[in-house]
């Protein structure tokens, strides 16, 4: 705050009266200092209507940033989803895919019309390559591998398949799961326990 009375003081004479010739620099010092300490009320009007504005514009900024976050959240939430589901359904289009390919790689073999369903759910389809044109990479050599290891399956032309059509009876022996059944490394045995145990994959 502006001190006037030093201000006043300094004008004053001797005899404690301020002289007429000392009125005008008084004055002069009073208007200096009241111009430098206040502010008139225009231009303090003004000045609260710039801070009002202002104030104004960042709420709207921060409104608009809290705004774009949430847009931007939904966004990606929604991105992930539709990422996940698309996953999923290509994942699905590419196991029919390799199912039907491998459905017909193991009737070309030879397998049994009755037993197609069971040896597909004993197969990992998912293993399968498959090329641009649809067709089971190294199709020849998986073939092969098919009659050897599904031999019991395979019903040779012209013949009956007796040996598939009628599959021996599980008189009373070690029942197995199927979990057991497939953990079996042995292909002959396996494949044994598989013609023994039909029932356990027609589920």
């Amino acid at each position: 705050m502006a001190d006037f009375e030093a201000i006043v003081k300094k004008h004053i004479g001797e005899d404690g009266a301020i002289p007429s010739s000392a009125i005008g620099a008084l004055v002069t010092d009073i208007k200096s200092t009241v111009g430098n300490e206040f502010v008139g009320k225009e231009r303090y009007k003004a000045k609260l209507s710039e801070i009002d504005t202002m104030k104004t514009k960042l709420q709207d900024a921060e409104d608009n940033v809290q705004t774009a976050e949430g847009w931007k959240t939904k966004f990606n939430t929604l991105k992930t989803e539709f990422d996940e589901y698309k996953k999923t359904e290509t994942q699905k289009a590419d196991k029919a895919k390799k199912t039907e390919a491998y459905r017909a790689l193991l009737k070309k073999a030879g397998v049994s019309d009755k037993r197609l369903d069971t040896v597909l759910k004993c197969s990992d389809v998912d293993s399968i390559t498959l090329g641009d044109d649809g067709s089971i990479v190294d199709a020849d050599k998986l073939e092969t591998s098919i009659k050897t290891e599904w031999a019991d399956f395979i019903v040779a032309e012209g013949a009956r398949g007796a040996g598939t059509a009628t599959p021996p009876a599980n008189n009373g022996g070690n029942t197995k799961t199927k979990e057991e059944i497939l953990a079996i490394k042995d292909t002959v045995e396996r494949q044994k326990a598989i013609a023994e145990n039909l029932n356990l994959f027609h589920k």
